[in-house]
Parts: C-alpha cells; sequence; structure tokens
C-alpha cells in the first residue's frame, strides 16, 4: 500500500479506526459506559426495586469497590425513582464520566414508620438493603473488602445502626446528619468520617457530636466534620468533595489534611426530582439594583466578559471613488475586529434609561485583503489596521430601557453614541500592495487607501456602533435571577421540606438612582403525586416596580406572606407530619408521655400497663404572617398544629388505634436581627421575641367510645407552652448565612436588616477596607485603586482605625528604608498594623477577629482614567506570619 494511501469507511473513517474500535469490542465485551441501571429484588413480600450504578470503564475483568447509600426519610415510596433525587446519585451525576464506585440504591417502603427508625437494624427495610447489596455483589464484579456504607438523616442514623449490627462488614462508613452515641462500643474498629450541618434544626449537630464524643471515650479515633452555615441537606457539600471521594478509596491509608467546609454563597441544594408548578405567587419580592451596585457590577464586568465578545469579524465593505476622472470600486474584505476591555460603566439616569459605558484601548479593525478595481487599472494589497485608542480609552455608549417578555427581563437598545478622537487612532499603511496599470503605483494606492479611510472616520464609527446590538443580546443573557431562589428558600421557617421555587421577573422600572424589579415566584408539587393540573395564582402584594424603595444600594424584599402560599402545598399533599419523637432534643415528647398526657386525657388510665401512646405533629393549616404587636417585627400565624394521638395494646404486632385529636393555634412574635458571624460574614436572623398566644381545641378520634371523656385543655396549653418554648430555645426561628456578594474584582456586604410590612429587607452595600494601627508608631501610608492615581500620603495615629467604604481592592504601599512595600487589600478585609509575635518593625497583618478600635472615615478617588499601573502586590493577608486558628474538621 501506498505511504499516503488508505481506504476509508465512510466520511472522514480511516480503515483502521474501524478496524480498532471493532477490536474493542471483541476483547472488552465487559466494558460499559457508566449508567444507573434499575434492578428488582423478589422475596416472600414481592418485588422491591432499587437501583444499581456502574462506573464508566466497568467490567467484569477488574474488582470494583461499592457503596451502599441509605436515603432521607422523604425519599421513601416505591416509585424506585426518590431517592435518586436528593444525596448520593446527584453528586455522582455530576462526576458520572470519573465516579470510582459501584453505587447502590435501596428505597425504604415503610412509608408510616418514624422518621429516623426506617433504616434501623432489624427492620425490614434495612434487612432488604443488605439482601440488595448481597445480590448486586453475585451480579457483578464487587470488591467485598472495600465496602462502604453512607446514609443521610433518616440514612445517617441507619449507617450508624446498620454498622454496629454488622461492624465486620465494611471497610468504612460515612454517616450524614445522623447519631448513634449509644453503639460506640461496637464501632471502634472501623473507620469513620461524620458529617453534620452547623446550623441543622431539622437533627441537631449535637447528635454527631455526642456520638463522636462517645466513639473517641471508647478508644475509636473518627473523623467529624461540622460544616459552618450548612443546613440539614449538606450531601451535595460532602460527596461532590474531592477528599472525600479519596478518603473513601482508601480510608485506612488516606488521613488527609483536616477538611474544614462552610456552604458558598452559591450553595443550592441538587434536588433531580420533577420541578411541576403548583403555585404562582405575584408581587412574592422585589430586587433592588442601585447605582451603587451597579457601579460594583460594571468594575467587575472586564473580568467577567469573555473575550470572544470583543472579537469577531465582519461582512465586507464595499466603496466607490473617483481618481482622475476613473472610476474605482473598492472592496474591504476578510475584516476582524478585537479589543482590550479596559472599563464599564453603569448608571441609571433617569426614566427608563440605563446606560452602559464601555471603555476599549488598542482596538485594532483589521482588513485581511484590499482589492481596487477599474477598467484598466487594478490593485490589491495586503492587510491593514486600524488601531483606535491606542492613548487612552475611547467609550462607547449606549442607552437601554429593561423590560419584561415571557417572564424574561429584556434590554431594549433606544440610542448609541461612539466618536473617535482625532488624537487616538491611526491607520497603519497596507502592506504587500500590487498593481496593474499605467500611472497605477504603490504608493498612490497606498497613500490613496490611508487617506480614504481617515475620511471614513464616520463610517468607521457607524461599524463599531452596529457591534452594539450583539453586546445588549449577550447582556441579556447575563439577566439571570438564580441566585434570589435561594434567597427565597432562607425564609422558610420548617426544618425540613424547604420549598423549591423558581422566581420570574413581573415588573420593572428604572429612574435616576438605579432599576427595579417585581418578581414573582413558582413553587413546585412537593411530590408528583400532589401536583395540581394547572398551578394556582396568589397575589401576594400588589408592590409596582415604581412604588420600591429607591436606594442606591442593592437590597432584596421578601414579602414573608408567601409562607401562606408555600405551607398550603404541604397541607394538600399530607406531608407536613412527624413522630413528635422524631423533632429535636425531645421538645415535644410529652405528647407521646402516658403520664403527662392521662393529666388532660384521665381516659388513657383506663389502658393497662402495657399500653403505648403514639403522637404525630401534623400542620393542618398553612402558616400566615402579620406584624409583631409588640415590637417593630413579624407575627408568625399557626393556626392549625394538629397532634394525632394513638394508642396500642398488644405489642408490636399489634395496630395503632387513633385515640384522639389535639389542634393548637400558636401566635408568636419575632424581630429581625443582623449577626456578625465573624469579620467577612453575616447572618440574617428571625429572633423568637415574647411569650407565645396558644389556644387548643380537642375531641377524641372517630369512632372511640371514651369510657371518661373528661379532657382537661389547661394541662394541654401548658404542656404545649412548655414544649414550644424549649423548641424555639435551641435557636432563631431562621438563620440564614450569608457570605459576601463576590462580584469579581469588586464584593458587597449584607449591612442592613429590616421589616416594614409586608416585606422584610436585607441591604447589601460596600463592604469597605479597614486598616487598623496597633502599634505604637504612626503609620504613614498612600493608597490607589484600579483606575486611579496614589493618593495620600495618610497618617494613621496609633490605637486609631481607617476605614474606606469601597467595593473594590485598595492597593496600599508605604515606604521602608528608601522602598515601597506594597499590599493588595480585597473589599471587605480587615488588616492591622502591629509588631510581630516574634518581635521587631510592625508590619502589615490579617486583623485578630473581634479587634475594634476608634474609626476615621478615609476616601479614594476613582476619577483618574491614568497612571493605573499593574503591580506585583502581595495579599496582606499572605504576611509570613501565622496565626493559629481552629478547624471544624476534628481528627
Amino acid at each position: 500500500m501506498r505511504e499516503g494511501f488508505q481506504y476509508s469507511c465512510g466520511p472522514r473513517r480511516p480503515l483502521v479506526k474501524v478496524m480498532a474500535a471493532a477490536f474493542l469490542l471483541l476483547v472488552l465485551p465487559g466494558i460499559v459506559r457508566a449508567e444507573f441501571v434499575k434492578k428488582v429484588i423478589k422475596d416472600e413480600s414481592g418485588e422491591h426495586g432499587y437501583t444499581v450504578f456502574l462506573p464508566e470503564a466497568y467490567s467484569a475483568g477488574k474488582k470494583w469497590p461499592v457503596i451502599l447509600f441509605l436515603h432521607g426519610a422523604g425519599e421513601r415510596g416505591h416509585d424506585n425513582q426518590r431517592q435518586l433525587t436528593i444525596g448520593l446519585a446527584p453528586a455522582i451525576q455530576k462526576r458520572q464520566a470519573s465516579f470510582p464506585f459501584v453505587a447502590v440504591f435501596p428505597q425504604c417502603e415503610d412509608t408510616s414508620t418514624r422518621y429516623l427508625t426506617g433504616w434501623l437494624a432489624g427492620s425490614p427495610d434495612a434487612n432488604r438493603a443488605l439482601k440488595i447489596l448481597d445480590q448486586v455483589e453475585s451480579e457483578y464484579s464487587i470488591d467485598t473488602s472495600r465496602r462502604i456504607l453512607t446514609g443521610w438523616s433518616m440514612g445517617g442514623f441507619g449507617t450508624w445502626s446498620i454498622a454496629a449490627a454488622t461492624p465486620t462488614k465494611w471497610q468504612a462508613i460515612l454517616p450524614l446528619a445522623g447519631g448513634g452515641a449509644e453503639l460506640a462500643e461496637k464501632l471502634v474498629n472501623i473507620p469513620i468520617w461524620a458529617f453534620h450541618g452547623s446550623d441543622d434544626a431539622a437533627i441537631r449537630p449535637s447528635q454527631s457530636r455526642r456520638t463522636i464524643a462517645a466513639l473517641r471515650s471508647a478508644g475509636a479515633e473518627p473523623r467529624y466534620t461540622e460544616i459552618s452555615g450548612g443546613q440539614h441537606d449538606i450531601t451535595h457539600i460532602v460527596y461532590d468533595n474531592d477528599t472525600v471521594i479519596q478518603w473513601m478509596l482508601d480510608p485506612k491509608g488516606n488521613h488527609p489534611r483536616a477538611l474544614a467546609l462552610r456552604v458558598p454563597i452559591s450553595d443550592a441544594t441538587v434536588d433531580n426530582s420533577p420541578f411541576i408548578p403548583a403555585l404562582e405567587l405575584e408581587g412574592a419580592a422585589t430586587i433592588r439594583l442601585g447605582n451603587t451596585m451597579l457601579d460594583a457590577l460594571a468594575m467587575s464586568i472586564p473580568d467577567q466578559l469573555s473575550k470572544e465578545l470583543l472579537q469577531g469579524s465582519l461582512a465586507d465593505i464595499y466603496d466607490g471613488t473617483v481618481v482622475e476622472g476613473r472610476q474605482f470600486q473598492i472592496t474591504f474584505g476578510s475584516i476582524s475586529y478585537s479589543a482590550d476591555l479596559r472599563r464599564v460603566r453603569l448608571n441609571a439616569y433617569t426614566k427608563d434609561r440605563l446606560n452602559v459605558q464601555i471603555g476599549v484601548q488598542n482596538a485594532i479593525l483589521r482588513i485581511g485583503g484590499t482589492s481596487v478595481i477599474g477598467q484598466d487599472h487594478s490593485a490589491s494589497t495586503g492587510p491593514i489596521d486600524v488601531v483606535i485608542g491606542h492613548r487612552d480609552p475611547v467609550w462607547l455608549s449606549f442607552d437601554v430601557t429593561p423590560y419584561i417578555e415571557n417572564r424574561k427581563l429584556r434590554l431594549k437598545l433606544v440610542g448609541t453614541r461612539f466618536d473617535i478622537p482625532y488624537d487616538n487612532w491611526y491607520v497603519t499603511a497596507p502592506a504587500g500592495v500590487s498593481v496593474r496599470g499605467f500611472g497605477m503605483t504603490r504608493e498612490k494606492v497606498s497613500q490613496g487607501l490611508v487617506e480614504g479611510l481617515y475620511g471614513n472616520k464616520a463610517r468607521i464609527e457607524q461599524e463599531v456602533r452596529g457591534l452594539v446590538p450583539s453586546l445588549v443580546t449577550a447582556m441579556e443573557e447575563k439577566l439571570q435571577l438564580d441566585q434570589a431562589n435561594s434567597m427565597i428558600s432562607s425564609f422558610w421557617p420548617l426544618p425540613v421540606y424547604s420549598p423549591r421555587v423558581r422566581i420570574w421577573p413581573q415588573d420593572v422600572s428604572t429612574d435616576d438612582a438605579g432599576v427595579s424589579v417585581v418578581l414573582g415566584v413558582t413553587a413546585a408539587a412537593v411530590t408528583p403525586e400532589s401536583a395540581p393540573d394547572k398551578p394556582s395564582r396568589q397575589v401576594v402584594t400588589d408592590v409596582t416596580a415604581e412604588g420600591v424603595n429607591k436606594t442606591t444600594d442593592l437590597q432584596v424584599s421578601v414579602a414573608p406572606n408567601i409562607l401562606k402560599g408555600l405551607t398550603s402545598l404541604l397541607v394538600a399533599a399530607d406531608v407536613a407530619k412527624i413522630n413528635v419523637l422524631d423533632i429535636p432534643d425531645a421538645s415535644f415528647a410529652g405528647f407521646a408521655d402516658r403520664s403527662a398526657l392521662t393529666k388532660a386525657f384521665p381516659e388513657l388510665a383506663t389502658l393497662g400497663p402495657e399500653a403505648e401512646i403514639s403522637s404525630d405533629l401534623h400542620l393542618a393549616k398553612p402558616i400566615a404572617i402579620g406584624d409583631n404587636r409588640n415590637r417593630d417585627g413579624i407575627q408568625f400565624q399557626a393556626p392549625g398544629l394538629l397532634f394525632t394521638v394513638a394508642t396500642r395494646e398488644g405489642g408490636t404486632s399489634a395496630a395503632w388505634k387513633p385515640f384522639a385529636r389535639i389542634e393548637f393555634t400558636v401566635n408568636q412574635g419575632t424581630v429581625t436581627a443582623l449577626e456578625r458571624v465573624d469579620n467577612e460574614t453575616r447572618a440574617l436572623q428571625l429572633k423568637w421575641e415574647g411569650e407565645p398566644e396558644v389556644s387548643v381545641e380537642t375531641r377524641f378520634a372517630d369512632g372511640y367510645q371514651p369510657a371518661n371523656d373528661t379532657v382537661n385543655r389547661d394541662v394541654l396549653v401548658k404542656l404545649f407552652r412548655d414544649s414550644w418554648k424549649r423548641w424555639i430555645g435551641q435557636g432563631p426561628a431562621s438563620q440564614t448565612i450569608i457570605p459576601d456578594i463576590d462580584l469579581g474584582l469588586t464584593q458587597l456586604r449584607l449591612s442592613n436588616v429590616s421589616w416594614k410590612s409586608p416585606a422584610l429587607s436585607v441591604t447589601f452595600s460596600p463592604p469597605g477596607v479597614k486598616l487598623t494601627n496597633s502599634s505604637k508608631e504612626d503609620l504613614v501610608y498612600e493608597t490607589k485603586g484600579p483606575f486611579s492615581g496614589w493618593g495620600g500620603p495618610y497618617t494613621l495615629e496609633p490605637g486609631k482605625s481607617h476605614e474606606y467604604p469601597i467595593a473594590y481592592p485598595l492597593i496600599y504601599r508605604r515606604r521602608i528604608d528608601g522602598q515601597y512595600v506594597e499590599y493588595a487589600l480585597a473589599p471587605g478585609s480587615h488588616s492591622e498594623f502591629r509588631i510581630p509575635q516574634a518581635g521587631g518593625a510592625p508590619r502589615l497583618f490579617k486583623a485578630r477577629e473581634g479587634l475594634d478600635v476608634g474609626n476615621v472615615n478615609a476616601t479614594t478617588s476613582e476619577s483618574s482614567e491614568k497612571g493605573d499601573t499593574k503591580t506585583d502586590s502581595k495579599s496582606a493577608d499572605s504576611s509570613t506570619e501565622k496565626s493559629e486558628s481552629s478547624s471544624s474538621d476534628k481528627n
């Protein structure tokens, strides 16, 4: 066969590639692509579905490690699908091609059992899960010495329980949001890494803390990571972590450094269940994008904008001219453009007008080839460059009007301005000129084209202005409000069943201080079975965009009465219920205590001594919101907290018999608060306030005939009031950790929380840069911003602070021994000038937590466009002196 000659099978597919593919299919028949496989196990009670994940390139020629995952209470059922919607499966899907385990997903089918007992060792579902694992190991190539048991919430408790019952079966366990301190003695020889969210209100982190403490007392060495700011569902943070995955691959030999996890600002729980709209809430929230916020956003755009947006090509340009009485047709072809984005400015300046200014430098319009054709003469040239902004930025300015179309925020282009200063552009002579015809010289062609382009400055400006529509389209694509979804969900007061919502713009208005947007909210059905044929509609508030507070900062306002609509979905789906023994820290355990309930229902004394009591708490009516009558805050109104009490005699084989229904109405006040978590993190809190107002209605269950129908309602009210106080005493009604909003170059920080009916508002402002002098000598320094020249020198006296109310990094320098030392101080940072612990001259360090001294406001100028030089700056946090730090990951 000749060199370079080859047969092909189909277009662009050489025969050798086809043969290679066939060979692989022949010799590696067991290799599969990563996939989730639906399976069935049969036993004496029937068929039961489960799912197996097979990793990429799975084959029987290799033994694979295996994970058994136990889901939470909300995923119980018989559909063999819900157990894949939250937890390990979504994390696998994010890295499906590289996840190195076979994973097994059984489903707990008992939907009536207590939340915390569904997977406990010895239960039917726990026994079935182990049989499913056995079946997987018989059908697939599994390394039985590398079994990992993990679970979350109900599955976290099951992980502790099953591992204690079968300790030699597992290479390691990874329980999330669970507990099992009483099992510690049986778990001392198993590698353990437990996780819990620090703000978990459904299962308190004290459950994991007590278990870890018991294990260490028993001689074990478990790992424990408490995720700062983590709520109940931390599965997406843990299971999608590279360090965690590597530890599961080798839990005995892999000893990673302490892992300190916290919830990122963009945190969003991954939920793969279908989003079926069930409820639309109009006027649910507003967002105010004030000019201060727009300026901070604009300063970050150059670092965020794709360079491709400032590169591209243009259609050929055709022109004509007459030279010495001769007609010539000129074609400028292969035109491309590129530019360096220097700065962007955004400013709302009047009604329905948002101005966008884009400053570019070294913009090059390259004409790849030019042809000049006349009757007897012609010429052609190589590239010609039109260079714009080689001295200073050239500004492209355009106005847009924000509007809404099909629940999308759009921008209507209403005016464009672009003028090239005569002293800030030039045209290069063409390269490679060739001519044909008498009297046609290269010099004349070159000079004529250059002069012609200079004369066509208006045409070039027009071509640049023609690029604006594509820029506006690109801006529209960036106008996503997805992050506000988590903000809406953060107002949810219940520890479970956090709603899944999607927001959409409803109304928009622009004024001379910013842009206001009214948001609607669509809530998903709690379960597919409870989904309506079409979503219902509720008007939460009648606020308009023009009526939104005209702050210049970023402000997000939510009408808390959205809870009424959202909790109505839970009521309709009949899922908002929990056994009182599953409520954190046994706050309401008295409603399952026979002696306590007998004081209210003497009828219980007629039951045998072995009788058992079970009590479930239901949300029977939606939660409403009003004004706190005593202070400036929110009044939670829960008109239907229903306890259903059942009794059982004859042991676990006997059926539960409905006994009574006890329905409470509770009004409880809250006040809003802005909490400072640390130097760089803030939290929004709703704090319980005052005494609860409680009333009760009760009756015996339908069909129950009491021998003694006496009911002591005062006893029930006291029992509930005491239980309620224990529950609210465990923490605030709601706490949402809100880190700084990182826009790239700039940042914004939560600065204010306020309640003014009907909305709860949070405001974000520039976090500023703070300098504190903790030394005994004056600190003399200079500063500059990203687009300004140096300012100062400034003198900071001992014991004083300077604060710069800015959203961008501050470049700081001071002269030491005749030379400047520079640092880049990040927005939101607090730096301290002090003597190092080892002694010596004072230096700049990250400020110690809690440091607070007198402040002196300072300012910097950002008006100058000159003098902006690049510096090889250090961060104030990168000093060689190390400070002591503590980690939530305890070994």
